[in-house]
């Protein structure tokens, strides 16, 4: 799922009552910047291998 999408499905969860927004240590919003930084530009992106 892209970045917006998914911030839509967040919202309609948060109008039902559920906080996705915060959950887990607003991982959501840490992934939004990640992906901000990569697409303005800003420095070199950390990552980690999976395998």
């Amino acid at each position: 799922m892209g970045v917006g999408p998914m911030g839509e499905f967040m919202q309609i969860a948060r109008s039902q009552g559920t906080g996705l927004f915060v959950a887990d240590d607003e991982r959501f919003r840490k992934a939004a910047e990640y992906v901000a930084r990569h697409n303005l530009g800003f420095g070199t992106l950390v990552h980690t291998d999976l395998t």
